[in-house]
Order: C-alpha cells, then sequence, then structure tokens
C-alpha cells in the first residue's frame, strides 16, 4: 500500500513538473528491477517480479480435489522448480492414467490367454474442484502472492514515465517554480536542440537524451535483453518515441517513408534488432523503429489486457464512498481511474497518429497468417526438395512425417485489430477519451444578412482517413473500421450539443452528407445501407435451410409480410446457437464460412438471397464484422436523434426467396429481427436486441406534433412489438394456459421424476425447468445456453429492449390479436416477473438459482429485469371506476392524484420520475385499464362467439375465458397483495442482500480484485477446463503415453484456444429510470457497482410507485361490483409427460394491503441474519446513500427517503420511529444515516427538488 501510494505521488509530480535525466532514469531502471525481480528468488516468491504467468501447469491451482495438493504445492512455494510442481499438479491424474494402463495390460493379457473372467471394473478420474471455488482459489493465491498489487505499481510508474516524457505541454520547473524557458516540450529533449551534420542527418548529441538512449534503444539487442517483460519495455519505448516525435517529425518525408521506416505491409518479417551505434542518436531512425519494435513486443495487447484493467473500475476507484464517510462534492469530480484513463488515451492518440504519419500501420491478423502460411509452406517445400535430392543422391534421409507445420498464433505481434481494440477499449472505460481520436476544423455557416459564423467542428483524423483507406482494399479491417467508428460515436461534441458530437459526426459520415477523404471516389464508401446489406445477407446466409426442421422456422420473406394476416398463424420458433438439431453448430468441411459480404453487390439494387445449397457458419472475422455493425449502429442511435429516424427510413428492395418472384421492401427493423431467426451466438443476439432497442426511441417531436387524439407512442416501436410477437421469443404457444400445445411437443418430464424433484433437497433441486428443446426459445436460451457460461448477453439484451418498448409505445392491448385467444403484452411481462426474476434472485421453487460467472453479470441480469418492472409501473394510470367520465377528466382525475402523492404522501423528491405526463396517457390503454376491473369474459362456449378460435394456438378448455390483466394492473396487485406477493419479496431480498447500504462497495472489489489478478496473464487468461486438460496430458506424458512432441503441441493447441477474440466493445445504454431521458448514460458490463445501485434505485422506487398509485387503487376497487381475480395468460412450469395439469387453469383472488402494513410486518431474514428482522431499517440506511455511479447521486437517498416520508404519514411518530429502528432501539444507525442525508451536497436546479428541504 505504501509502495502504491509513493508510486502515485510520483505520478502527480510528473505529470505537473518537469523531471530530470536521473530521475527519469531511475524510474525506469526501478520498473525494469520490479518487474525482472531480485535475482536470487525464485520465479514464483513474493519478490519474483512480474512475470506472464502459465495459464495452463505453473501458476494455477490443480483442478482435482486430492490430498497432498494443497496451494502451496501448486502454487507460490512450488513454484521455484518446474518439475516439483508439474509432479505435485499431475499427481491424482497420473495415478489414475498407470492404473488404467495396467488394467488394459491385464485385460490384454487375459485376451491373449484366454481367460474367460469379467474385466476389472474401471477406475473413476479423480473429483473435479467445482469451477467457481477452484476460480477463488486462483484469485486468493495470486493476490497472496502480491502481484496483483506490484501490477498496479509498475503501471503508476509507467504513466508517470509516460507524463515526464510528454512534449505537448507546459511543464513545471521545480527550482524556478515556473514553466520551462521554451514554454511547450521537454527539457530532456528541448525544442530547439540542434542535429549534428547538417538538418539531413538527423543525429543529436546530448547528454541527456544519451542516458535515456542507452536504455530504450530500440536497436540494442542489450538493452531489450536485460527485460524480462519486454512488453513492458515496449510501453516505454512508445513513450521515447513520442518525446522523439517533434523533432523527427521534422526529418520524416512527406509521404512518411523515412528509409529507415519498415513498409506498410506490417511488421511480420522484421529483421533482428541489432546493436546500436556509437556517438549520437539518429533521431528519425531510433523514433521509426520504437513505434514498430512496441507492436513486435505485444506492448498494445499488455496495454489492454494488464494496463488499463491495473487502473481499477470507475466505480471502486471514485473519491465517492457510497456509505463511508466521505462523498463527492460535485456531481462531475473526475476520479484517479478517469484520470489516468484520459492521459491514457492522449497518450494513444498520439501513438496510433504517429503509426499513420510514419506509415507504420501492422497488417490484418487475416493477412498475417496468410504470410505465416506461405512461409510454412515455403519451408516445407524446400525441405521436401531436399529430401528427395538426398534420395535420387542415395544419401539416408529423415523421413517425412507429411504436411507444413502448423502455424502458432501464440506468436503473432499486436496487429492492425490489436491498435484499434486498445482505442476501443479506452473509449469504452471512458467515453469523453473518444474525443482525442478525432481531429478539429473550422466551418463557415451562414447566419443571414450575409454574415458569416465560424464555429469549431470535430473532423476526421489522420488514422481515420487512413482506416477508411485500408478498409476499401481489405474485407479483413472492414470490421476494425467499423468498431473504431462505433468508438468514436462515444465522443461528445464541441459546444456539448448533440449535433456535434462524435455520434452525429460519424452518422454525417455515413449518411453521405460529409466525406472522409478528398479522393474518396477511388474507393467505394460504406454507409448506412452497406451496413443494413451486410446484416441482411448475414441474416439470409446463416438461415437453416427448408429441409432443416423448416416448419419451425421464422423466415425473412414471413418478416416481410408480417403486415398481412395471411400467414399469422404459422407456427414459429426462434434458432439459438449450440441447440440440438438443426440448429446445433455443425462442424463438418461441408460448411462454408460468412464472412464477407459488403463486396457481394452493389446494395441499391434488387435483392434476393441467393444462398448456397451449403449450410455457412460464422468465421472469426464474421463474426467480429457483424458485432461491429451492431455496436454501430446501437452507439450512433443511442446519441443521435437524426441518424435513428435517417436509419429507421432505409428500405433495401428484396425480392422473396420462394421462388414466386413477389418483390419486397425490407425496412432496418425487419432485417435486424430476420437476424435473430437465425442460429447466431448470445452475444450477438444480444448487441441485435439492444440495436433494435437504440433505434426505436423515439417520440414525436415539437417539429412534428401529433394531430389531437393520435397517439404519441413511438410508431417504430409499435412496429417492433409487432416482429417481436411474430417471431415470438417467449414461447407463449408452449405455456399459455389455455393453449393446447402447452403439454410440449419434445422430450417432457415423468411424473415419478417430477414427483422426486419435488422431494429433494436444496442442494439436490434440478438446474433447469423446462427440456433442452429450442421450442422454449428465450427461456432455452437462457436455462440452456447462457447458464452453461454464467452470463446473460442474449437474455439482457431482450429486457432492454422489453423495457424499452414499455417505456416507448407502451402496451398495446390489442397485440397478437389475429392468432391469440388472449391478446396483449402480458406474457412478456410475465416472462419477467414469474420467470427471469424469480430465476435470477434465487426465489423460484424446486430449480437452483441460476449461476453466474460475477457478482456483475448477477446485478446486471437482475437490473435489467427491474427495468421492466419499473417500466410498466411508473406509466400505469389507475382508471377511476364509480361512474363514467370522459377522457379528459380522467386524465384531470390523473393529475389530482399526482398532486396528492406530492402533497399529502411526501413524494415530491421522485414525483417526476414515478408518475408520467398527463399528456401521454392514451386512450386506448385507460380503456384496456378500465377492463381490469371488471371481469369479463373473451369466449364462451355457451354463447358460440369466436368461430375462428380453432385456428388460434389458443382454445378454451372450459366454458369461458377471461380477458387478461393489463400488465400495470397484475404488477401492483402483485405488490400490495395482502399474502405479500413474489415481486414484493423480490424487491425486499434485493434491498437487504449484499450487506445492504454498507456492502455496495464489496461488489465492484471482488471484480475489480479477479480482473486485476487475470490481467497478470494478459490475453490467456486461466479456466478449470484448460488446466484440466493442461494436468491430463502432463500425466499421459509423464506415462509415456505421449511423446514430448506431441506434448508440446498438445499444450500449445490448449493455450491457443484460450486467446480471448477481441469483441467491439459496446458502452451499454442505460439510465436512472424514470419518465424521462435525461438521466441517460453508458455503463460498462463489468461496473458491478454500477448495476448493483442501479437495481437499488429501481427497487426503491417501485415501491414508491406503488404507494404512490394505492389509494386510487383501492379507492376503484371498492367501486367495482365484480369479485377480481387474475389468470395469468403464461404458466412457467415444465411439461411433465402423462399430466394433465396444464388443463386446470391458475387463478388467483386479488386482496391487497396498504404498502405501510407491508413494510412494517415484512421480515428480511433473507441474508441478514445480525440485523434487524424488519426491512424498513434497512431501507433507512439508504437515506444517507450517496450513489457514486448513477446520473443521479441523490436518486437511491432520495427514494429512501420518499418511502420513510409516506410510512410517516400513516403511522404515528412514535410507531414510526420503532419500526425505522428496528433491533437498534438506540436508534444509533438511524441517526446515522439521516445525519448522513443532512450532509449530502445540494443538487443542480435541473435535478429537481432538494432532499435537504
Amino acid at each position: 500500500m505504501q509502495r502504491q501510494i509513493a508510486s502515485e505521488c510520483l505520478f502527480y509530480l510528473a505529470y505537473h513538473t518537469q523531471l530530470t535525466v536521473g530521475e527519469v532514469t531511475s524510474i525506469i531502471d526501478l520498473v525494469k528491477e520490479l518487474t525482472n525481480g531480485s535475482s536470487s528468488s525464485s520465479s514464483g516468491g513474493g519478490s519474483s517480479g512480474l512475470p506472464l504467468l502459465d495459464p495452463l501447469l505453473m501458476d494455477v491451482p490443480s483442478p482435482y480435489l486430492e490430498d497432498g495438493l494443497t496451494t502451496t504445492t501448486m502454487m507460490g512455494g512450488g513454484i521455484g522448480s518446474s518439475s516439483s510442481l508439474t509432479n505435485a499438479a499431475s499427481a491424482a491424474t497420473s495415478s489414475w492414467y498407470q492404473q488404467q494402463l495396467q488394467q488394459q495390460q491385464q485385460q490384454q493379457q487375459q485376451y491373449q490367454q484366454g481367460w474367460n473372467q469379467l474385466p476389472s471394473p474401471p477406475t473413476t478420474m479423480p473429483k473435479m474442484k467445482d469451477a467457481k471455488e477452484w476460480n477463488d482459489e486462483l484469485i486468493t493465491n495470486l493476490w497472496g502472492r502480491g502481484q496483483p498489487q506490484l501490477l498496479q505499481c509498475v503501471s503508476t510508474l509507467l504513466m508517470s514515465i509516460t507524463c515526464a516524457f510528454d512534449s505537448r505541454h507546459v511543464l513545471v520547473n521545480r527550482e524556478s517554480h515556473g514553466p520551462n524557458s521554451f514554454g511547450v516540450g521537454n527539457a530532456l529533449f528541448p525544442p530547439q536542440t540542434h542535429f549534428e551534420g547538417g538538418s539531413g542527418s538527423g543525429v543529436v548529441n546530448s547528454p541527456a537524451l544519451t542516458a535515456i538512449h542507452s536504455r530504450l534503444d530500440p536497436n540494442s539487442q542489450t538493452a531489450e535483453e536485460s527485460w524480462k517483460r519486454r512488453d513492458v519495455w515496449g510501453i516505454l519505448l512508445i513513450s521515447y518515441a513520442l518525446l522523439l516525435r517533434p523533432a523527427a517529425s521534422q526529418l520524416v518525408s512527406p509521404r512518411g517513408g523515412s528509409s529507415s521506416s519498415p513498409q506498410q505491409s506490417g511488421f511480420n518479417r522484421s529483421p533482428p534488432l541489432g546493436v546500436g551505434g556509437s556517438g549520437g542518436v539518429d533521431v528519425k531512425s531510433t523514433f521509426s523503429k520504437c513505434l514498430m519494435v512496441a507492436s513486435q513486443l505485444k506492448s498494445l495487447t499488455f496495454a489492454r489486457l494488464s494496463l488499463i484493467p491495473s487502473f481499477g473500475m470507475p466505480s471502486t476507484m471514485s473519491s465517492s464512498s457510497a456509505s463511508a464517510t466521505s462523498h463527492r462534492t460535485t456531481s462531475d469530480d473526475a476520479s484517479t481511474y478517469d484520470f489516468f484513463v484520459s492521459i491514457f488515451a492522449e497518450f494513444t492518440a498520439q501513438y496510433v497518429d504517429a503509426l499513420c504519419h510514419t506509415g507504420n500501420i501492422p497488417i490484418t491478423r487475416k493477412e498475417w497468417y496468410d504470410e505465416e502460411l506461405n512461409l510454412a509452406q515455403s519451408e516445407w517445400m524446400e525441405k521436401d526438395q531436399k529430401r528427395q535430392f538426398g534420395m535420387w543422391a542415395g544419401h539416408a534421409v529423415e523421413e517425412d512425417i507429411g504436411g507444413p507445420r502448423p502455424v502458432n498464433v501464440m506468436d503473432r505481434p499486436d496487429c492492425l485489430e490489436d491498435v484499434f481494440a486498445l482505442i476501443s477499449c479506452i473509449c469504452a472505460c471512458n467515453p469523453d477519451g473518444a474525443q482525442a481520436f478525432w481531429s478539429t476544423a473550422e466551418e463557415q455557416h451562414d447566419v443571414g444578412e450575409g454574415q458569416l459564423e465560424v464555429s469549431v467542428v470535430l473532423a476526421p483524423s489522420r488514422c481515420l482517413r487512413m482506416l477508411d483507406l485500408i478498409q476499401a482494399e481489405s474485407d479483413s479491417a472492414l470490421f476494425v473500421y467499423l468498431s473504431f467508428l462505433s468508438s468514436l460515436a462515444l465522443s461528445g461534441g464541441t459546444d456539448g450539443t448533440e449535433a456535434s458530437n462524435g455520434a452525429s459526426m460519424v452518422h454525417s459520415f455515413l449518411s453521405g452528407n460529409r466525406t472522409m477523404n478528398n479522393h474518396s471516389e477511388r474507393h467505394m464508401h460504406f454507409n448506412w445501407n452497406n451496413a443494413l446489406s451486410a446484416i441482411r445477407w448475414y441474416a439470409e446466409q446463416l438461415s437453416p435451410e427448408e429441409g432443416d426442421d423448416s416448419s419451425k422456422k421464422v423466415s425473412s420473406d414471413r418478416i416481410r409480410r408480417s403486415n398481412s394476416t395471411a400467414d399469422t398463424t404459422e407456427s414459429s420458433s426462434t434458432y439459438y446457437y449450440g441447440a440440438g438439431g438443426s440448429s446445433a453448430a455443425n462442424t463438418s468441411g461441408d460448411n462454408s464460412s460468412a464472412s464477407s459480404p459488403i463486396r457481394q453487390g452493389n446494395s441499391s439494387s434488387s435483392y434476393s438471397s441467393g444462398k448456397d445449397t451449403k449450410r455457412k457458419e460464422l468465421d472469426e472475422v464474421g463474426r467480429s464484422t457483424l458485432m461491429s455493425l451492431l455496436c454501430l449502429i446501437s452507439n450512433v442511435a443511442t446519441r443521435s436523434a437524426a441518424a435513428r429516424e435517417f436509419i429507421l427510413s432505409i428500405q433495401l428492395p428484396a425480392m422473396d426467396s420462394d421462388g414466386t418472384g413477389a418483390s419486397y421492401l425490407d425496412g432496418s427493423l425487419e432485417i435486424l429481427f430476420s437476424l435473430l431467426t437465425v442460429p447466431i451466438p448470445p452475444e450477438i443476439q444480444g448487441l441485435a436486441f439492444m440495436a433494435i432497442a437504440n433505434l426505436i426511441r423515439s417520440r414525436p417531436t415539437e417539429d412534428m406534433p401529433k394531430a389531437s387524439g393520435e397517439s404519441k407512442k413511438s410508431q417504430a416501436a409499435l412496429r417492433a412489438w409487432e416482429l417481436l410477437e411474430i417471431c415470438q421469443f417467449v414461447p407463449i404457444k408452449l405455456l399459455s394456459q389455455y393453449s393446447s400445445y402447452a403439454a410440449g411437443t419434445s422430450a417432457t418430464t415423468s411424473m415419478a421424476t417430477f414427483g422426486r424433484q419435488q422431494n429433494q433437497g436444496t442442494g439436490d433441486l434440478p438446474a433447469t425447468c423446462f427440456p433442452q428443446s429450442s421450442e422454449y426459445m428465450m427461456i432455452y436460451q437462457l436455462e440452456h445456453v447462457e447458464a452453461e457460461v454464467g452470463t446473460y448477453p442474449a437474455t439482457e439484451g431482450f429486457l432492454f429492449l422489453l423495457s424499452t418498448l414499455v417505456k416507448y409505445a407502451g402496451c398495446p392491448s390489442n397485440l397478437g390479436s389475429q392468432w391469440r385467444l388472449r391478446p396483449g403484452c402480458a406474457p412478456y411481462i410475465e416472462y419477467v416477473t414469474d420467470f427471469v426474476l424469480p430465476r435470477a434472485t434465487g426465489m423460484s421453487k424446486n430449480v437452483k438459482t441460476l449461476p453466474f460467472a460475477s457478482v456483475a453479470d448477477e446485478c446486471r441480469l437482475i437490473n435489467r429485469a427491474m427495468e421492466v418492472v419499473e417500466a410498466v409501473l411508473v406509466r400505469y394510470v389507475v382508471p377511476p371506476i364509480s361512474e363514467k367520465k370522459t377522457f379528459d377528466e380522467i386524465k384531470a382525475q390523473y393529475s389530482s392524484n399526482v398532486n396528492a402523492a406530492r402533497v399529502e404522501l411526501g413524494l415530491a423528491p421522485i414525483i417526476s420520475e414515478i408518475f408520467c405526463s398527463a399528456e401521454d396517457i392514451d386512450e386506448e390503454d385507460m380503456t384496456a385499464a378500465i377492463q381490469d376491473f371488471r371481469n369479463e369474459l373473451i369466449y364462451s362456449q355457451e354463447d358460440g362467439g369466436m368461430n375462428a378460435a380453432g385456428q388460434m394456438l389458443e382454445a378454451s378448455f372450459g366454458k369461458k375465458v377471461p380477458f387478461p390483466k393489463t400488465p400495470g394492473f397484475s404488477i401492483l396487485t402483485n405488490i400490495l397483495s395482502t399474502n405479500k406477493g413474489l415481486l414484493f419479496k423480490i424487491i425486499m431480498k434485493l434491498l437487504a442482500e449484499h450487506g445492504g447500504a454498507n456492502g455496495v462497495q464489496e461488489c465492484n472489489k471482488m471484480i475489480s480484485s479477479e480482473s486485476l489478478a487475470r490481467s497478470l496473464f494478459r490475453e490467456t487468461p486461466p479456466n478449470l477446463a484448460s488446466t484440466k486438460n493442461s494436468m491430463d496430458f502432463h500425466a499421459q506424458q509423464r506415462q509415456n503415453v505421449l511423446d514430448e512432441a506431441a506434448y508440446k503441441e498438445a499444450l500449445s493447441t490448449v493455450q491457443q484456444s484460450m486467446l480471448r477474440p477481441i469483441n467491439p466493445l459496446l458502452l451499454i445504454s442505460c439510465s436512472d429510470g424514470g419518465c424521462s431521458d435525461k438521466n441517460e448514460k453508458g455503463a460498462s458490463l463489468d461496473d458491478a457497482v454500477l448495476w448493483r445501485e442501479r437495481t437499488l434505485v429501481m427497487s426503491l422506487r417501485i415501491l414508491c410507485a406503488a404507494a404512490a398509485r394505492e389509494e386510487a387503487f383501492v379507492q376503484s376497487m371498492r367501486n367495482s361490483t365484480a369479485s377480481l381475480s387474475i389468470v395469468p395468460t403464461l404458466l412457467f412450469k415444465g411439461p411433465i409427460h402423462g399430466s394433465m395439469t396444464h388443463r386446470f387453469v391458475d387463478e388467483h383472488k386479488i386482496n391487497v394491503s396498504k404498502m405501510t402494513q407491508l413494510l412494517t410486518s415484512s421480515s428480511s431474514a433473507l441474508h441478514r441474519t445480525s440485523r434487524s428482522n424488519e426491512i424498513l431499517p434497512v431501507i433507512a440506511e439508504y437515506v444517507g446513500y450517496n450513489a457514486c455511479s448513477l446520473v443521479n447521486p441523490q436518486g437511491i437517498a432520495a427514494n429512501s427517503f420518499s418511502i420513510i416520508s409516506y410510512v410517516s404519514h400513516g403511522m404515528t411518530q412514535a410507531e414510526c420511529i420503532r419500526s425505522l429502528c428496528g433491533d437498534d432501539i438506540n436508534g444509533v444507525g438511524l441517526t446515522r444515516a439521516f445525519s448522513k442525508g443532512l450532509s449530502l451536497p445540494v443538487p443542480d436546479a435541473d435535478d429537481g427538488a432538494n432532499l435537504r428541504d
């Protein structure tokens, strides 16, 4: 800790002041000493330095539960000797393989001797550790060795050197306490330095520069070999190059082709590093070589996967400690994390610009692989020719073992993808840093009367223009270009307006309003039409063929024809990546890859699928390209309303693939939904859902007002509801209570098995509720695909789409009326409240809780589900039932109820977050809401109504079918239920778990600790399966089952399979909720504190919204003449073979209570063993909570205080204080919480009411 504090002090000193040569060289030597470690210690001890850890054997725990294989044996103490480690690591597997060999030998002898005896029983493998247990052991051991702490210290020192070499700012002279005499520049290499031998030689003889050069000479083999971590040394080379750049730029030709610089083809075959010459420093040659060598040493990969994670995480490093003593003084204070990332963003922008300026841009991974493949082929052919010549000459020659050597991707240097993956990582960590990768330009605008106004706007940088040219010539560079544009879209504007931000500028390029290069006519200009054409191409190429269970296929043709009702009763299903049958990933060699859609043809012409007869699958380039396209659409659409409208207006001509020749127009939504109906990985499916959600976030603007009485809902969102219903991502036909398909069509669970499952203990509960059949669509996706790895990108994207649809189009009551007996959005909301939330929170009966890879994954999935609940409830309007009222009178009554909640219930601080505007109320929605208070029937056999019911997916098994309740009605009755509904219990658990208000920061500490520990392995983080395979191969090698060559090849194959793929990083859209988008922001997937805080604010707001509607709801129930009950549309129970349970309708009588009564009687024995048994003390703790990741830091506190204010209005003062104190009879905790609440900073005027008032 003290070493880290000293390093940070040194960093701030280097950032502001001019360091001397001696100080800089001392820091460089210190970094080398820390990374190399002391020579007397072993490679794994506490002072062993910072080696690149082995993810296979040396630095990971044993995967087996065996006596003697302790942590000390596996890691730390045993690492000094490689042989002792591997012997201990594979003791269990070696013993097992030895027993297996003995059994095989005995059986062979028995067979040869004709013994008629039974074979020996098989020997079982040693028992495997649980994946979470193994991972926790790995992280604990690494932190115990002190290497994550050392990485943090080294990273801070590297940032210090980066600042010390900075030549673009004015540094303060510590002796004169003023700026350098020459202003901008660096005293280590002053701007006025004179070169020897005239201006053309570029040689300088400076003692200061010579001292640095002796340590960072890229041509010195001695300097390079003195570093054990040469990727760290490469970061210093980049800093050194940027120090030399002002002088080197004067010496480099305008074309960037200095004689010593490499060709633009890349770094694939550079000459070996030689010893530098004596005398002065050749600035031009050194500058160019430093840029090149850093890439060869994988320094960019180190920066992305090790350096940036060592900065910490935004919420962890924030100066605000959520519930502790300190808090932010302003809402925009930059944390240490943001400061580090912003500095590194500027550093990276200079580096990439220098690469483009000198022509040192590396080649793509595919180009490197092709060159290595050709080289291996040439080597093999040369060797084969020598062998043949030897045979002709009669010499003894080696036997040809066949074929060229395989290409080992572990030898691959940093390529073009790695350069821009680093940029994407920086922009995702700190969106403000994206502006460093733009340039700026002045534009003149006519403001009338012949006057011109000059404004500064974002302009394409040098690297963007060069990448635009590269992608036009190389398919493999396309996804890099798209990913870079997606990152640039995160940038803010020059004047703070949306029209000037990065997303608007990217849109202007892709829409053709601006050009990126002056000679753009020489190559294809990529635009939005190309992007949507590419997505459509992937959807068609990946679509299962007609013979592959086509009866379940939702084809793109059907989506195009979805405006017609002729085909809406067709059976439908979504195909999922990795599903059985036709949707399974086909690995046969007959399949071709889908990777290059852009060059297939002109998107302006009529399009037909024209699919090959072979089934196509995504290769690495195709996967990356498709993900980049979706991320680009999401990032731009989120931040630019003009881009949303433009993309939604695109219509691409297409023709039916059924041979009829019918032509259609494919809209952007139809294209994206068609992609969701083909087998794609969950990550891509989640991105597609998010792209759709971000596109439909539009309402009628003031410029285009709607006519009186016309719906103010987003038409794009209403269309998305229709397409969502067509695709049937929620299996309504299998789960509907009135469906003839409710028993399922695939393998089901027997009645006896179901009974055993009900009687078994918690530890023996099944992990899934439903069969492993893709018929169950999103349920199958969650239980059988995503749960296998503990991350749920597709489900999260689907939930985000649902919440967005509710916000911008409400819950249409007639959805699915063409084919469903009980129309409406209830099935989709029930999927959230009755399936996802119970499974994620462990509240489902007779089934295990969903597994999560990290606490961030858990918080993120729960938050996405709570967003749906919150969106439905805050937009629910309780209708008056006493007498018939006009629509205007209903809106007036609603406004009166809102005012009563503000004044009488004390909900003023959050009133705008829990109620929508009266002007947004829809008359059709109010009609459906009034119907909730009547037990009306849709279909009765006695009436003979609904003659077409037999053709629908639902049918009546009794005499009557009730109307479904609106989602808002169902959620409110669940929360206010006298018996404490499931949703109310889930909210209570969410508020109390993880230690309540005092345990939020622990979430990110766990994530940050694991991220930092795993970053020690750089691009090959270990996992239990790979470690198990490696141990098994080592055991086989010890038993001579594998020879040395086969053993090394097997380990190499395992390690190559562990390489992290480069994915475009999407800044996940999220808002603090409520009825407006003013709290919109982006979020990192791994920011556990952010997702936990958002879950808290959603949970508290849902309680406030229910409390605010409580009085009107109870009054409407009293005025209703019917005995109300709810019959859910879906029943989330797996099919049971031979059972008729699905024929019995699940019905719930409605009986509600006051929220005050529910809160004061609720037990929170849910993970609160040493605290009060009441939930109100838990809620009271949040009164003093100042959030460190939300847009509104006081959002949680305001909602918590509003609940307490509401409770105080329905209880006496003494009762209220007793309930709030709970077991703390002295009220110390309550006093502390309120004192923190009073000390919270005053919010801005636009943020609403002051909590202290």
